[in-house]
């Protein structure tokens, strides 16, 4: 068994404001997150998750760096789109079809196929201000463009 030496167990965080804003700006130039965290300089993506779950605001701040991904994953599509050829179409759709994809993913309230009501459904406990009259027809409103939705043929048919 060996002696307690009073110092913190594992690596020390390199968790800085700096190494924070490079990872959202490498997330908004379209990289993965495995990719920023490839070179040895950078942390494991495992430990940007924890400093997430640590941080309320990093956590945040990669949200909206998923966001900015989006954004430019929806200027490549554009470029495909561009410069598509009668000789790279078929390739080109492929390629398309996955960038939509990914797009809807990263951003599904912009790129998304879904469409969003006014009154989005949020965490637990953020409706915990209405009254019982306020949350009642703020149900009601919510099922009642569900159905309108549905009955316009946008409802998931599929369970």
């Amino acid at each position: 068994m060996t002696k307690p030496t009073g110092r913190p167990v594992g690596r020390p965080s390199i968790f800085t404001e700096d190494m924070a804003n490079k990872i959202f700006v490498e997330l908004t130039e379209g990289k993965s997150l495995i990719d920023i965290c490839a070179p040895d300089d950078m942390p494991h993506r495992v430990t940007v998750y924890r400093w997430m779950d640590q941080r309320p605001d990093f956590a945040a701040r990669i949200v909206r760096g998923r966001e900015g991904q989006a954004d430019y994953v929806d200027h490549m599509i554009a470029r495909i789109a561009e410069d598509c050829s009668a000789e790279t179409a078929l390739a080109d759709r492929v390629k398309l079809a996955a960038c939509q994809w990914r797009a809807a993913r990263l951003n599904p309230r912009r790129y998304g196929d879904r469409t969003f009501s006014q009154h989005e459904i949020g965490p637990p406990g953020s409706f915990s201000h209405l009254s019982d009259e306020e949350l009642t027809k703020l149900i009601r409103d919510e099922a009642k463009a569900l159905a309108i939705a549905f009955d316009a043929g946008e409802g998931d048919t599929q369970h």
